[in-house]
């Protein structure tokens, strides 16, 4: 039976400098493992260190045997460098820090049966981790929790936020969100913070970090298009990886569903998001070249177009909607759909990153068709031209999300989630509570003050895969 290597890590804020957060590391090492080897970011400071030998003039760390729980001592800076990013976007301010966990490279040589790998966040202090350590805060908060669509979904309002929404709305908000956007890629929780404007500098309005977490500026509003908590909220459920050529669907569908699920709920007038999703800014670029972009607004504004112009092309020809394109893409991403009937052979050769090409089969599929197919050929001509080209497609009005006319799609890839018949079946279950810091349940619910301003993302900043400015 293969054992698990785990790696515990506790963080707890720096009590002697500000801007920096102590992390201790613990591995627990199973028998058949005889040489661990870790990997230290070189912005990271090693205080201490048990069990392990460093290898000389490096950030390497290695365990041959000996102590059964060799121990990292480190001091991680809460801003981290980060190429190309504007603004900050992780902060220690003293009384409080948002941060991401310190990820340490992991690699080890075994005997038998290989173990499985575990990375286990503890927060010393008052604060919450999301479940792959993608963003932490530290500092004395208030919890406001919402069941719906079976995620739990984690409100964080720090003591210092004054939040422009009440915890309620925006639980609202976000529960509205899980429920209507079915596009696969739920996790069981999702985690967002409510990022106290002051003092810090913020750059992006909100960012998504990890796979299920994100903070938004606590002057973020809901009754505007593209609303923060609904973009970074949509980020949580895109699972997928693209290559160049598909990067600007990220934003553009995050752009488009924060938009649309504003105005399903009442929280946008249907001229504002008609203006919103037909913008002429940047309709001349390219989508599908981001080296040519004349801006970082590219994929927010021609992109957010283009997939509501698709969107309302799909329901035209069909009886699915572009959501199920996009579960898709999530499904055959996270390994649950291997080869069904439609979609065999979309990915081009075995790389998980969707291309333009495989877009265009997925989206042919939903309509019952292939590229060059009678059905899907005035489709592919729009969408070749806009991706490709400096052509942007003719303005819509894009309906509500759920509004779809027929019977579902009878394809596995586009099929709805067991979560979302559940949810449909059992709505009334939905519920809220308000959790202290110290994990105390409150049965009031305590409403922030005002901020000043609204959050519009304004640019975007891919970090790697994971993590995901506006």
């Amino acid at each position: 039976m293969a054992g698990t290597l785990t790696q515990n890590i506790a963080l707890s804020r720096a009590r002697d400098e500000h801007g920096y957060v102590d992390a201790s590391v613990v591995f627990e090492i199973p028998s058949n493992v005889g040489r661990v080897s870790v990997q230290v970011p070189p912005w990271t400071t090693v205080d201490s260190v048990r069990g392990f030998d460093r290898r000389s003039g490096s950030q390497q760390f290695v365990w041959t045997g000996g102590a059964s729980r060799p121990t990292l001592e480190l001091t991680v800076p809460a801003e981290k460098p980060t190429l190309g990013a504007a603004g900050t976007t992780m902060v220690d301010v003293g009384e409080w820090a948002i941060i991401e966990a310190p990820n340490l490279l992991t690699q080890w040589r075994h005997r038998g049966e290989e173990p499985t790998f575990e990375r286990r966040l503890v927060v010393d202090d008052e604060g919450i981790a999301s479940s792959d350590g993608g963003l932490v805060y530290l500092g004395p908060h208030r919890e406001h929790t919402r069941r719906a669509a079976g995620q739990r979904i984690r409100l964080v309002e720090p003591r210092a936020a004054s939040l422009r929404e009440s915890p309620r709305d925006i639980l609202d908000a976000l529960a509205h969100a899980a429920r209507e956007l079915r596009v696969s890629g739920r996790d069981e929780e999702v985690v967002g913070i409510a990022a106290p404007t002051r003092p810090v500098n913020w750059g992006p309005g909100g960012l998504h970090a990890g796979g299920n977490a994100f903070w938004a500026r606590d002057s973020s509003r809901l009754d505007k298009p593209n609303s923060t908590w609904i973009h970074e909220y949509v980020h949580t459920r895109q699972e997928f990886g693209t290559d160049a050529s598909m990067k600007w669907i990220v934003e553009a569908t995050a752009v488009y569903y924060a938009t649309q699920l504003t105005y399903e709920r009442g929280g946008i007038s249907d001229g504002q998001c008609h203006a919103a999703l037909n913008t002429s800014t940047c309709a001349t670029d390219a989508l599908g070249t981001p080296v040519s972009w004349s801006s970082a607004h590219v994929p927010y504004r021609k992109g957010s177009r283009v997939v509501s112009w698709l969107d309302r092309q799909i329901r035209e020809y069909s009886t699915a909607t572009l959501a199920d394109v996009l579960a898709s893409m999530n499904r055959l991403s996270d390994g649950s759909i291997t080869d069904p009937p439609m979609l065999s052979g979309a990915l081009d050769d075995d790389d998980e990153a969707v291309g333009f090409e495989d877009f265009k089969r997925l989206v042919a599929a939903a309509v019952g068709s292939e590229p060059g197919g009678r059905t899907f050929r005035p489709i592919e001509s729009g969408l070749d031209s806009a991706v490709t080209s400096s052509t942007v497609p003719e303005a819509t009005s894009p309906p509500a999300v759920g509004d779809v006319a027929g019977e579902p799609v009878a394809d596995p890839a586009a099929a709805t989630d067991a979560t979302e018949l559940l949810d449909d079946a059992f709505v009334e279950r939905d519920g809220e509570e308000v959790v202290e810091g110290d994990g105390r349940i409150d049965e009031g619910t305590v409403f922030g003050d005002d901020g000043d301003g609204g959050s519009l993302i304004e640019e975007s900043d891919i970090f790697g895969g994971d993590r995901d400015g506006g």
